[in-house]
C-alpha cells in the first residue's frame, strides 16, 4: 500500500494522510488522528476506541496529522520529522520513550530525530500492513 501525503481538503483516491497546521497551543509539536473507514480509532480524550481499529483486520486506512503552527514547524528541517512520526502514530506505533532506538518513534526531546523510516520502524509496518 502506498500512503500520500496531501493538503486538508484535497481529493484523495488512495489511502492518505491529510496534513494541516494549527495552532495547538504549547504543549504539542503536532497530533496523530488516525481512522478506519470514516470512524476515529481514538476518542476525544486521546483513548483507543476498542473495535474500531487494530493492526490485523481493521488497520488505519486514512489520517489526518496537524502540524503546530504556534511553533511554525511545517517550515523547518523537523517537519520530516514529525510528519514521519505522527505518520507512525496512525499506523499504530507508540512512542519511544528511551532515545536508543533508532526510530522515527524518537521523542522530540532525544537527541537526534531520524528523518527517514529506519529498519525499526519498516519491519513493524511490513508485520501489520
Amino acid at each position: 500500500m502506498t500512503t500520500t501525503f496531501i493538503p486538508y481538503g484535497a481529493p484523495c483516491s488512495s489511502a492518505c494522510i491529510y496534513y494541516q497546521s494549527l495552532n495547538l497551543g504549547t504543549e504539542l509539536l503536532g497530533r496523530a488522528r488516525p481512522y478506519f473507514n470514516g470512524d476515529p480509532c481514538f476518542d476525544a480524550n486521546s483513548v483507543l476506541r476498542p473495535g474500531v481499529c487494530n493492526t490485523t483486520d481493521r488497520r488505519a486506512n486514512l489520517g489526518y496529522v496537524d502540524f503546530n503552527s504556534y511553533y511554525s514547524i511545517e517550515i523547518t528541517s523537523r517537519a520530516h520529522f514529525l510528519a514521519r512520526h505522527e505518520a507512525g502514530h496512525i499506523f499504530g506505533m507508540n512512542g519511544a520513550f528511551n532515545c536508543v532506538d533508532v526510530t522515527v518513534m524518537n521523542e522530540t526531546g532525544c537527541g537526534y530525530q531520524y528523518t527517514r523510516l529506519q529498519a525499526h520502524d519498516i519491519g513493524h509496518l511490513n508485520a501489520w500492513y
